[in-house]
């Protein structure tokens, strides 16, 4: 059974809670996206339940969830975990890995500024499950074009951004201005060489089961991409499945959680899971199958009529989620979404956390530092047989990708 504490500062009410059952129903969905409610999918109660459903079943972590405001109209909702780290009480963002960014959800208009920010601080330092120290990584910098007021709190860059295209323009002139006239062909000549071994669809997923049958595929083929790779699987794990699992049984065929596949001849060649919520879909799972089918580019192929069909549907944002491979900046339209850790402590034992992060943080700057400039130096060498031809520029924007 969770407790709630109530505090006061100021003028500003803030609730903190260990109980979920208290403060589900009034906690936003991802259907309130674009509807009252400004935020990412990641903070909201479709979210929570699936973790609880599934990763949060494993213990270790201490779901702790706050809310700003009066309960008749509230401003701000943030859900956190706490975990024991050597022995402390360390506030975590919410999620296990599942969420790409850390941030509140905010009703529209609401303020969420410095005073907000230290009440939030002052009700989590007063309250009987107060933690020593909040280590909060993936910290959006940014919030309606203002700097995240959280931020007070003690920040420090994080290594990856998001990124995200603006689909306001008509459909012909955003394809015409990312996708050049090379591609273009190119594509369209792939679709044609793909009908040969088959009838080829880009579709989303038309039921339950075939969504179901979909997403066992993505990750069985995000799986082989990454041991392929030598790259940690991010999915691995019974209950990192489960939890994208139960995300696409709540939601059906006619929820906020779509997959979207290239087939041929019915079979999947390459799959995305993602969610809509208000105007913004978060592409989120990417696989394809490899081997003789990589040289049609069937993830590009399925993203650019993902993008089309994404906008045809009224989506006017499509967040590529966290990372910052090349393909992204690529089709970018703004600014990368900038990320932070944030780092405070509250007890003295939390002090000595807190240092340790900061220390961690130098060397893992002075490492990249010194690798970026061995990097530079080695490339500023000339190599033996290497010479400068028309194979080895840099192909213009528009160029066709495998």
């Amino acid at each position: 059974m969770g407790a709630t504490d109530m505090t006061m500062a100021g003028t500003i009410r803030v609730q903190v809670s260990t109980d979920w059952a208290a403060v589900r129903d009034g906690w936003p969905a991802l259907a309130d996206l674009g509807r009252g409610i400004e935020g990412f999918a990641f903070q909201t109660r479709d979210w929570i339940d699936a973790w609880f459903a599934t990763l949060g079943r494993s213990g270790g972590a201490e779901p702790l969830f706050v809310i700003l405001g009066e309960p008749t109209a509230p401003r701000a909702f943030l859900p956190f975990v706490v975990r024991r780290r050597h022995g402390l009480r360390v506030l975590e963002g919410f999620g296990d890995g599942t969420a790409d960014y850390h941030a509140p959800l905010l009703a529209a208009g609401a303020a969420f500024g410095p005073a907000e920010a230290e009440a939030i601080w002052s009700a989590l330092a007063r309250g009987r499950h107060a933690p020593d120290a909040v280590h909060l990584d993936k910290a959006v910098a940014e919030i309606r074009g203002a700097p995240n007021p959280l931020l007070a709190w003690g920040a420090r860059p994080y290594p990856m951004s998001g990124h995200v295209a603006r689909l306001d323009d008509p459909w012909s002139a955003w394809f015409d201005r990312h996708f050049g006239r090379e591609t273009q062909k190119t594509l369209a000549r792939k679709r044609r060489k793909l009908g040969e071994f088959g009838p080829v669809e880009t579709r989303f997923a038309r039921d339950l089961p075939e969504a179901l049958a979909w997403l066992n595929a993505l990750i069985a083929g995000k799986a082989a991409q990454m041991q392929g790779a030598e790259v940690e699987n991010g999915l691995a794990g019974s209950a990192t499945e489960a939890f994208y699992e139960t995300l696409t049984r709540a939601s059906g065929t006619e929820g906020p959680v779509r997959l979207y596949a290239l087939t041929v001849g019915g079979t999947p060649i390459a799959l995305q899971w993602g969610v809509a919520a208000g105007d913004r879909f978060t592409n989120l799972l990417t696989s394809y199958l490899e081997g003789d089918w990589t040289r049609f580019s069937p993830g590009l192929l399925l993203f650019r009529y993902l993008l089309e069909d994404c906008r045809a549907a009224g989506i006017r944002t499509f967040d590529f989620g966290i990372g910052d491979e090349g393909y992204k900046a690529r089709f970018s339209d703004d600014p990368a979404i900038v990320l932070n850790s944030i780092v405070r402590a509250r007890s003295l034992r939390g002090r000595g956390y807190a240092a340790a992060q900061s220390a961690r943080h130098h060397l893992r700057n002075a490492r990249s530092v010194r690798w970026a400039r061995q990097t530079l130096r080695g490339l500023s060498r000339p190599r033996a047989g290497a010479h400068a031809g028309p194979g080895d520029a840099a192909p213009a924007q528009g160029g066709a990708s495998t």
